[in-house]
């Protein structure tokens, strides 16, 4: 017989039916029978629980009830089990083994949607992949937890069964990956995806050093950008540690020391950063060995807590936004513009809801002209809105979300809009509840410098100098980078203002990281800083409620309010 298949009949009833072969019937309508006798079971259990702790139960809560009996354990009905609820980054250094290892976990490339693997053989973009973890039902004799691949993860069709002990597997979560590349020049690339972040695992290659330089900035943008919304949320994963298998003839150590003289040593390099005092998993991900533990750490990750809000509260950062429509394909047959990211924040999105695209249509008033006209501004602001036709998760149709994993959205925008990423940075959510857009004058205040070594490795270098007037600046807030240039800046007290060349989509209080063009030699953009956005030129006017419960508007005391017009 194939998996039973449940749908709703009406208030308290449900049709069980499943497929076989006709000379198989009679097994069929047993399995139905058993299928049936066992729902009533826990039907009747359910009530008698109910009548126990005070409560009654009429035909009338039905769905309520059946509601609960589907509660994963995670504070997560039915309808929104199938959303991930989590997101996890995977940073480190070059060619320390991250796409290899969420394609052990997930059974997918990430760059299975480009051309970057084909063409570069590394990581360009980000990378995206859903898993499930799945928990063997034996929790006294196996206690097992794995990794359950995406294609593997089908609705209303139970996991494979225990690689243990043979017993039943029950799912623990599901949750999204962001792979983000490693290289110094893709910095900004790994600053947009680290919006998403609610934990962390830091590739570190156990026969290299941990941390290498480049992942020591990776580790300083999240420290000081305060994306993680609690410690503890960050592992390091020791990858390639089948290469320490090899003898050492130097120090005649076991590979079971090496590795833990690899994470003794680690530990001391990373004390003063975000990933002090995190756990270490030693794995081989090419074949699969040492991911139970990892499988374990991140199914107890507690969810962080996102009440049901008011309206203003939830949006969705864009991280990718693409055309589905395949040359050659019919007009009739063409559907809009995908979005892709997380919303933050507590809100839900359901299909059919109307929703606003900020910052939207931009349009350069450049002209061609010597003299250009006084006080013309270089970019004139339009927001887009659209209807949400769908909602996806990997492989899964869902009729809403909430916050949590990574979606997708089928929306009704000129799939031209959407095509090749135009709409990364983008801050989407219902009408009247998005942040205000700045352009083109940004101030920025609150600024801590990063301290940074330059590409070669052979000196360290003073970031303050890289912020002087007219350099040039990349800004980073949630998943926007837009480029800049500087108009002043007031090292003593921490406050900068920026000429953008494009809008920037926050809400006033944001944190924000700056990049900046350091060292002569390369002139390449180095993290240099972390701000907070102050206020600036706007383009479109943010909702108040959707402000005041991100974050409050700075209060500054008269001293301070004088020496920002001193500066200004």
């Amino acid at each position: 017989c194939e998996p039973l298949s449940v749908s709703m009949a009406g208030a308290g009833r449900y049709t069980f039916t499943t497929k076989a072969a006709s000379s198989e019937a009679v097994r069929a309508l047993s399995f139905l029978e058993s299928a049936v006798t066992r729902a009533n079971d826990s039907w009747e259990d359910g009530a008698e629980t109910a009548v126990k702790s005070g409560t009654t139960t009429s035909a009338n809560d039905a769905s309520e009830v059946y509601a609960n009996a589907t509660n994963d354990g995670l504070g997560r009905t039915s309808t929104s089990i199938l959303q991930p609820s989590l997101n996890v980054g995977l940073i480190g250094d070059v060619a320390n083994g991250k796409s290899t290892l969420i394609r052990s976990m997930t059974g997918k490339r990430t760059q299975a949607h480009s051309s970057e693997q084909r063409e570069h053989g590394k990581t360009i973009r980000l990378g995206f992949a859903n898993c499930a973890i799945v928990h063997c039902q034996d929790h006294v004799n196996c206690d097992v937890y794995s990794f359950l691949p995406e294609d593997e993860d089908l609705p209303r069709r139970p996991p494979p069964p225990c690689c243990r002990c043979g017993g039943a597997m029950e799912f623990s979560r599901r949750i999204s990956f962001i792979d983000c590349p490693g290289h110094a020049e893709l910095m900004s690339t790994m600053l947009g995806g680290a919006s998403a972040f609610d934990a962390v695992l830091f590739a570190a290659a156990a026969n290299l050093r941990c941390p290498t330089t480049q992942a020591k900035q990776h580790l300083d943008a999240l420290s000081f950008s305060g994306i993680l919304p609690r410690k503890g949320n960050v592992a390091i994963v020791q990858t390639k540690a089948e290469l320490l298998f090899k003898p050492d003839e130097t120090t005649k150590l076991s590979a079971a020391e090496r590795l833990e003289r690899h994470a003794t040593e680690a530990r001391k390099a990373l004390r003063c950063t975000v990933a002090a005092g995190a756990p270490f998993f030693p794995t081989c991900a090419p074949l699969k060995l040492g991911l139970e533990p990892l499988a374990r750490w991140l199914a107890h990750i507690p969810t962080q807590d996102k009440t049901v809000a008011e309206v203003g509260s939830n949006g969705l950062n864009v991280l990718r936004s693409f055309d589905v429509n395949h040359p050659g394909k019919s007009y009739d047959e063409v559907v809009g513009g995908v979005i892709g990211g997380t919303i933050s924040g507590a809100g839900t999105f359901k299909t059919g809801d109307l929703l606003e695209i900020r910052p939207g249509l931009v349009v350069s008033t450049a002209s061609t002209r010597k003299k250009k006209k006084e006080n013309e501004e270089p970019f004139v602001v339009r927001s887009l809105e659209c209807r949400c036709k769908g909602i996806m998760s990997g492989k899964m149709d869902l009729q809403q979300a909430t916050s949590g994993g990574l979606i997708a959205i089928r929306t009704t925008l000129c799939p031209s809009l959407c095509a090749a990423n135009r709409l990364v940075g983008s801050v989407v959510g219902p009408r009247g509840t998005l942040p205000p857009v700045w352009g083109p004058c940004l101030f920025l205040d609150r600024m801590s410098f990063v301290s940074i070594i330059s590409l070669d490795h052979t000196e360290r270098l003073d970031p303050s100098k890289s912020l002087k007037e007219g350099a040039k600046v990349r800004c980073h807030s949630g998943s926007a980078s837009v480029l800049g240039h500087v108009v002043r800046v007031s090292r003593s007290r921490g406050k900068l203002e920026v000429h953008l060349h494009a809008p920037l989509c926050a809400h006033q209080g944001a944190n924000a990281a700056i990049e900046a063009a350091v060292g002569e030699k390369t002139g390449a953009f180095h993290l240099v800083a972390h701000a907070r956005v102050f206020g600036g030129t706007c383009c479109l006017e943010g909702s108040k409620i959707a402000q005041e419960e991100h974050h409050p508007v700075p209060k500054y005391t008269g001293e301070e309010k004088e020496n920002d017009e001193k500066d200004r």
